[in-house]
């Protein structure tokens, strides 16, 4: 028999990580992740610093469910928009298309990872999380691009890794100039179908 009062006490504790780890991505947007402090994150989530601490033992547990989760959304979305392609060519398109959206849409959050540097330079804590998000990146990039070139819709001059590492470091280098840098001030917009027409341009037959 499932236990009621346990389950409800599950949904609980589950509302509550919910909603610190929502309150955090505010604060460590608001301050960077060096200048956020768990006392920072318990104000914004509501709690008492000491019932925070029920819930995570640091700042960087945190940060890494917040990542968890925002590599499963991720890889939701994209997974639901590759699947309704057609043809190879369009898994391709969907593919650079919905990382940008998505990454657009949580800019905040890049700009923090970003200010925390290459990946070796990581928590141990984080870094693992970042790691598994990367591999699932860019084996989805990878099948893209080989499948795109098995229909031969695309060039096969080169080989699907070594266009995953150029397309994949164009998408990063985008979004740095348009989303690290807080000062610039570029049409997302527009620099998304301008990326995307230059990059489909570039390995079209």
């Amino acid at each position: 028999m499932v236990d009621v009062k346990q389950r409800a006490r599950d949904q609980t504790r589950s509302l509550y990580r919910q909603g610190i780890l929502k309150a955090a991505e505010a604060v460590f947007v608001e301050k960077g992740f060096a200048g956020a402090r768990m006392s920072d994150i318990a104000a914004a989530a509501g709690l008492a610093t000491g019932t925070l601490y029920n819930y995570f033992k640091s700042k960087e547990s945190i940060f890494a469910e917040m990542l968890r989760e925002a590599g499963h959304d991720f890889f939701r979305r994209l997974d639901e928009a590759l699947d309704s392609c057609a043809t190879p060519i369009e898994r391709v398109y969907a593919f650079i298309s919905s990382g940008l959206d998505f990454t657009f849409e949580r800019g905040g959050l890049y700009r923090v990872m970003h200010a925390l540097g290459p990946p070796q330079t990581l928590p141990p804590e984080i870094a693992q999380d970042y790691a598994e998000l990367e591999q699932g990146y860019n084996e989805r990039l990878h099948s893209a691009l080989s499948s795109a070139q098995s229909a031969r819709q695309i060039r096969d001059d080169i080989s699907p890794e070594m266009l995953a590492v150029v397309v994949g470091a164009s998408l990063t280098g985008l979004m740095d100039a348009v989303i690290a840098d807080p000062r610039q001030h570029i049409d997302r917009s527009a620099a998304a179908i301008a990326f995307t027409q230059v990059i489909m341009k570039g390995i079209a037959l």
